[in-house]
């Protein structure tokens, strides 16, 4: 049960995203990357983004750089 509580309260890149309600596209832009590359990041395609764009990515919705990995560690 312990896992399964975890899991809940963990949320992925795509909901903070959505939760700030910003667009694939404009996430892309403000980070200086592809949209694609966003994309690829929420579905778990891509691994390890540099410290840059998890820094940038956090400015851009407002959270903290931690909050970003944690929710990169939940793609799947």
């Amino acid at each position: 049960h312990r896992q399964l509580i975890e899991r809940v309260s963990k949320v992925t890149l795509m909901e903070l995203r959505k939760t700030k309600k910003i667009s694939q596209k404009k996430l892309a832009e403000q980070v200086g990357v592809s949209q694609a590359y966003i994309c690829a990041l929420e579905r778990g395609d891509r691994k390890n983004p540099s410290a840059t764009v998890i820094k940038a990515i956090a400015k851009s919705l407002g959270i903290r750089a931690s909050k970003v990995l944690e929710a990169l560690e939940e793609a799947v």
